[in-house]
């Protein structure tokens, strides 16, 4: 099953303060649109107004279908969610934890009770997130990139047509943060599942990203091709620092004018 995720002039306030205004943006089938933005911009309360968590004004819809608020959280099954916290409280193995997904679609969360549809889902959500040689290994015993892609199988073992992910990679070196998102691509492109990810390091979304949107104070600032979206004026808006693009669509903050300059 595939999907279409259309979100359309979404807002939200809180406490009479205007945290999201007018959000408009689409995930196909296949692809992975990247949310970029400073801390506050509204990226996770983007995900969390999307996914029914919070009351939002405007629509959201799945392949046409209107889906705001409770309608898709009482259809787990169409859509997995990877939030920030890596909080895992109780012994269990990465298979254990894997198979926990299939709640989703009504499996008792253990690996005894999975038909062999569910155990297929647990074995190409570990091949996909390289960890089938991990399965028997305890979580607690992985290191932190390796316990990123277990609960990234978790979400894939869903197998849901929508995948939001709350910075799947914060904290991670170069190379795991690369193989979590690797891993999100080959999944959206092998199922044609739409992912809307939420990321700090933008040249990690240009890497992987076919679209970015880029918010600011609850406002979408930019929404298109990495090469387009990551454009340094567009950035110096949203961050209010300034950028430096090389002519190669490497783009990097220009620390030097911050300040006059950082300490030697």
């Amino acid at each position: 099953m595939t999907a279409r995720l259309a979100v359309e002039t979404l807002g939200l306030s809180r406490a009479g303060r205007t945290v999201l205004s007018g959000i408009t943006l689409a995930v196909d089938p296949g692809e992975i649109v990247c949310l970029v933005g400073p801390n506050g911009a509204g990226k996770s309360t983007l995900l969390a107004a999307i996914r029914g968590a919070l009351p939002a004004s405007g629509t959201v819809r799945m392949d046409g279908e209107a889906v705001n608020g409770k309608r898709l959280r009482r259809h787990p099954e169409r859509l997995a969610f990877l939030p920030q916290e890596r909080i895992i409280a109780w012994p269990i193995t990465v298979e254990a934890l894997v198979a926990l997904g299939r709640i989703a679609n009504g499996a008792d969360g253990t690996l005894a009770g999975l038909d062999d549809e569910g155990r297929g889902a647990v074995e190409r959500a570990l091949a996909d997130c390289a960890l089938t040689d991990f399965r028997h290994r305890l979580v607690g015993t992985l290191s932190g990139g390796e316990k990123a892609r277990a609960l990234l199988a978790r979400a894939l073992c869903i197998e849901a047509p929508l995948l939001l992910a709350d910075e799947p990679a914060a904290g991670l070196d170069p190379a795991q943060a690369a193989r979590v998102f690797e891993a999100l691509r080959r999944r959206a492109r092998a199922t044609a599942a739409a992912a809307l990810v939420v990321v700090h390091d933008l040249a990690l979304a240009a890497a992987f990203a076919d679209r970015i949107a880029v918010l600011a104070e609850g406002q979408l600032l930019a929404f298109g091709r990495p090469e387009t979206a990551l454009d340094a004026r567009i950035l110096a808006k949203a961050y209010g620092i300034g950028f430096r693009q090389d002519g190669q669509g490497g783009i990097s903050p220009d620390f030097a004018a911050i300040g006059g300059g950082l300490p030697r």
